[in-house]
């Protein structure tokens, strides 16, 4: 029973690891009161996929996506869940989540791709014909050189993944919200009616890009990193972790098990430790 309990314990803890590694954090607010985003936010799964995010804010309920001057969508490679929840209540996506009429906080969304957010930006052009803007959030001119009309917008935007470590992490990140801040007040005047959507995407890798990306990441490698074993490479990998895991919470355990089962063991008398006035009656006899 006790090996069958820890056998479920350690099973949910690596089922539990492996869905948090293929999720990405989605988070949204609106400036005027939304009925699609306040449904979202009121979901009963624990990890939404990214189809029924978009589908829903597409086409769900009596809500039209297409009453909003501007739809700002963002897609951030690299971008967790922890890292928004490092950022201060003053940034700018902490700050507008709490001060909007209606916003969502989806930590864990599957599936959810650059593709994916580029398709929803997309989507929401052709439906409401409105002109499609793309371009790096580090380029300012992507929202400063609209003019003010009134025709509807829909921006998409990419930024520089995030794959670096500690307080460099936080400060990529902290930058990335200060840039996206800067083009939403850049907006405010002549798109005031805004749906903004974050989304982290999984940082695309070198077999992941394409052949010419990576001929050109091929010419532009940087020099090896120097320094020690833990700067070079990386030992904590998710088999190695599941192993570990699995030797603490089951072997360990049954071993100890084992050896109190048979330390309980009495073993039978030896002959030599018979008593010897059993043999001396006998002899009497």
């Amino acid at each position: 029973m006790r090996s069958a309990g820890l056998l479920a314990f350690v099973s949910g803890l690596v089922s539990t690891g492996y869905a948090f590694s293929n999720t990405h954090p989605l988070v949204a607010w609106s400036s005027q009161p939304s009925r699609n985003l306040a449904a979202l936010s009121s979901t009963e799964s624990r990890f939404a996929h990214s189809g029924d995010i978009f589908g829903h804010l597409l086409n769900g309920g009596d809500e039209d996506i297409c009453q909003f001057d501007a739809v700002i969508v963002t897609a951030q490679p690299g971008l967790h869940a922890t890292d928004l929840r490092k950022l201060s209540k003053s940034s700018s996506i902490p700050f507008l989540l709490n001060s909007s009429s209606t916003s969502i906080q989806l930590p864990y969304v599957r599936s959810l791709s650059r593709a994916d957010v580029e398709d929803f930006a997309k989507s929401i052009g052709t439906r409401c014909g409105a002109v499609v803007v793309t371009g790096d959030l580090e380029d300012a001119s992507v929202t400063k050189s609209v003019a003010e009309d009134e025709k509807k917008r829909v921006f998409c935007m990419c930024s520089q993944a995030v794959e670096s470590e500690g307080r460099e992490r936080d400060a990529h990140v902290s930058e990335i919200d200060a840039l996206l801040g800067d083009h939403l007040n850049a907006l405010s005047q002549s798109h005031p009616n805004q749906l903004v959507v974050v989304a982290g995407t999984p940082a695309l890798h070198r077999r992941q890009l394409p052949a010419d990306s990576a001929v050109a990441m091929d010419e532009q490698d940087p020099p090896p990193v120097t320094g020690g074993l833990l700067k070079r490479y990386q030992f904590l990998t998710p088999a190695l972790i599941t192993s570990l895991l699995i030797v603490l919470f089951i072997f360990v355990p049954m071993l100890f098990l084992g050896i109190n089962a048979l330390a309980g063991i009495q073993s039978p008398l030896r002959s030599d430790n018979v008593p010897k006035g059993v043999g001396l009656d006998k002899k009497n006899q």
